[in-house]
């Protein structure tokens, strides 16, 4: 089966993910991450491709770039098969380390690209990882506070003035948003159901209620709410019927509504 074409962006930017195979977590030590950068910041140099973010976990990583497609997609080749070899001799092994081919999402608006960037730098956090975000040294964060290292200056000074100011930098990084962003699944999930809770929490302060209210509530009030999570921001039956406490049946009803 053919491989999907990848979209392109108008804008030239492009939030890139890569993951260990099988979850594994293919840079735990502090001699893996160093031994990734460092071949991050040698493909950089040698490849025209702009880094606009990027952000180290233990079995991912996040990029923003800006590049031609074809010279982002032949970047992240070098930098996973040299990365890959490293891994392998280092631990005496074959096969696949990376799980197939990177992942990538265009970024189409100053807002969204605003977004990506403070969600790649707070991955840490939102992670348990570190309580600051600058704590975490693998990440593009403190070079929007200091001297860059491996950002484009011209895209990282395009980039900083989205944030207003390093005072407004700081501040909306301190900052959780509602929007759904690419990541490995697990972390999606996890971060789609406390998008989930807090937009019905919302919906009930709005309403002067609160989820107790909701237990003895009028069944109509009920599938509105339901009918709401899933026809406005688009939930499914079975995550609404979660968030809400209540039966299959009301939320089936509610989408016949």
């Amino acid at each position: 089966m053919p491989r999907q074409a990848r979209k392109m962006s108008e804008s030239g930017f492009y939030h890139v993910m890569i993951r260990g195979n099988n979850k594994e977590y293919i840079f735990e030590s502090p001699q893996d991450k160093g031994k990734f950068m460092k071949i991050f910041k040698e493909k950089i140099e040698s490849n025209d491709v702009s880094i606009a973010a990027y952000c180290l976990m233990g079995n991912h990583f996040h990029l923003v770039a800006k590049a031609e497609i074809e010279e982002l997609a032949d970047f992240m080749k070098k930098i996973t098969v040299s990365y890959a070899s490293y891994y392998n001799l280092n631990r005496d092994r074959v096969g696949h380390v990376f799980q197939g081919r990177f992942r990538s999402e265009t970024i189409e608006t100053s807002q969204y690209l605003l977004g990506v960037v403070r969600y790649v730098h707070r991955n840490p956090i939102e992670a348990g990882l570190v309580e600051r975000i600058e704590d975490w040294p693998w990440s593009s964060y403190t070079e929007y506070i200091a001297k860059s290292r491996l950002l484009d200056n011209q895209v990282k000074e395009s980039v900083a003035a989205l944030f207003g100011s390093t005072k407004g930098f700081k501040e909306i990084h301190r900052d959780w948003d509602n929007n759904e962003y690419m990541d490995i699944p697990e972390v999606m999930k996890k971060r789609r159901k406390i998008r989930a809770n807090g937009i019905y929490q919302e919906m009930l302060t709005q309403e002067g209620l609160s989820k107790e209210d909701m237990k003895n509530a009028d069944k109509h009030k009920i599938y509105d709410f339901a009918s709401k999570l899933i026809k406005v921001y688009g939930f499914t039956q079975k995550e609404t019927s979660e968030i809400m406490g209540v039966g299959r049946g009301f939320v089936e009803w509610a989408v016949k509504k």
